[in-house]
């Protein structure tokens, strides 16, 4: 079988949605959208193409993000999303499509490893989860290394 997805705008981070059959999830710029390969649909989780000058948290499509670089699928309700020039990374509710800070200070740059709550990033692009203990995440930082 072979399958081509055409989409609207620069691909940043694709995946197989882990949570979901027969979708994937696309970062395309400002949006994280969610692409079914059984019917062809792209449709938008978070975020939209406006252009703005600074990210904005909340539901849906009046999400702001200036680039999502990377994304983790942490749980069926959760994914993680690096927002490059925010300096900080968003969880997005699947659920209700909301998204709040999971770590780092948005708009902020700094450099501090540690927990969530304590850690803090200066151009952050990518994230992995670890494979044997799943509340472990790295984040290659870009202006830190």
């Amino acid at each position: 079988m072979e399958t081509v997805v055409h989409v609207n705008g620069s691909v940043d981070h694709i995946e197989l949605d882990r949570y979901r059959s027969n979708h994937l999830l696309i970062s395309v710029g400002h949006e994280l959208r969610t692409y079914s390969l059984e019917n062809g649909r792209m449709s938008v989780i978070v975020g939209n193409q406006n252009k703005e000058s600074s990210y904005r948290e909340g539901p849906g499509t009046t999400v702001y993000f200036e680039q999502i670089t990377g994304f983790v699928q942490t749980s069926n309700d959760f994914v993680v999303v690096v927002s490059t020039w925010e300096n900080c990374l968003l969880s997005v509710t699947r659920q209700n499509a909301t998204t709040k800070v999971f770590a780092g200070e948005c708009k902020s740059g700094g450099f501090s490893n540690g927990k969530w709550d304590y850690a803090h990033f200066n151009r952050p692009f990518e994230i992995i989860q670890d494979a044997k203990n799943y509340t472990t995440l790295f984040v290659p930082d870009g202006a830190n290394i």
